[in-house]
């Protein structure tokens, strides 16, 4: 199974990712679903994750994570699980192994006694079930996972890949990625995104807009940076007065930049977080440029007509 495993990862990204374009995640029950469809081995997603204390071990404590079931048969192809299982670090650091009960402590005080039906014996291959103990729960209408993964079996991925574009593409807007993408892929799937989204545009207008108010203001305050001049306050004076005007302003728009890019995380994908983050730091960097060259333009006003205006 080991060798079926790695030829199956060295054919380009075997497990694929499903990832809503919009906040709230995909689908729970349709991504359960596309375990049926032709060349997937196996689909599924996280449900929910806790962190929890184990009982008996002091205040030592691991991840309780529900999935759908299909993810377990990912996570290890060389182990048939049907309940509850723990990782090979858990297993390796506890002595746990199949059919070992655990008590695990939740914040609210309520404790869970879990059966183990099975021990991993190797790492995860899906970075969430890497630690702590995994239990499989079918999921109910409603229910989203925040991203679905999916296993093509081997030389199937592009046809997988238009497969599950169309599957999750009747209700809802997804793209879909290798899990592991090298460099090319992963700068193909942002700029995907950054069209599909639209928000390219985003630091284009933030630099028109700048540019306006960058001209008005400067028609409006020529008189107050002339009598600055007259009374002697040089070029360097001058720019280091703009710079410090605007220094307040640049604060907020990186903070509000900051908290946008938190609530991303929290509620959309990890690919609309990367974006979101880049088309931030352009705006950010648009705006500093836009006080450096009026900083630029406030100190290049001659005292002849510093005196003139005045």
């Amino acid at each position: 199974m080991s060798n079926e495993i790695a030829r199956n990862d060295a054919e380009g990204g075997a497990i694929l990712r499903v990832v809503a374009l919009e906040p709230g995640g995909v689908d729970a029950m349709r991504c359960d679903a596309a375990s049926g469809l032709a060349g997937v081995i196996g689909a599924g997603g996280v449900l929910h994750s806790d962190r929890v204390g184990i009982e008996g071990y002091g205040h030592e404590s691991t991840s309780l994570v529900i999935v759908t079931p299909g993810l377990l048969r990912i996570a290890w192809r060389e182990v048939v699980v049907r309940g509850a299982v723990a990782s090979r670090l858990l297993s390796e650091q506890y002595g746990w192994n199949s059919g070992s009960l655990i008590s695990l402590r939740h914040d609210s005080g309520r404790i869970d006694d879990i059966p183990l039906t099975g021990v991993a014996i190797s790492s995860a291959r899906v970075p969430a079930l890497v630690s702590g103990v995994a239990t499989p729960a079918p999921p109910t209408g409603g229910d989203r996972v925040r991203e679905c993964l999916v296993e093509s079996s081997y030389g199937s991925r592009r046809s997988v890949e238009e497969e599950l574009l169309w599957w999750f593409g009747r209700s809802e807007n997804v793209i879909v990625t290798p899990l592991i993408a090298d460099s090319t892929d992963s700068r193909e799937i942002m700029e995907g995104y950054r069209t599909t989204t639209g928000i390219t545009w985003v630091p284009s207008i933030a630099a028109g807009l700048y540019g306006v108010l960058l001209v008005c203001e400067l028609l409006v305050r020529r008189r107050d940076f002339a009598v600055y001049r007259a009374l002697g306050v040089g070029r360097a004076g001058m720019a280091t007065l703009v710079v410090t005007e605007r220094l307040p302003a640049l604060a907020v728009v990186t903070g509000g930049a900051s908290s946008l890019a938190l609530m991303t995380t929290a509620t959309w994908s990890r690919l609309a977080l990367d974006a979101v983050t880049l088309e931030i730091v352009q705006v950010v960097a648009v705006l500093v440029a836009g006080v450096v060259v009026q900083a630029v333009l406030a100190g290049s006003i001659s005292i002849q007509r510093a005196m003139k205006s005045a």
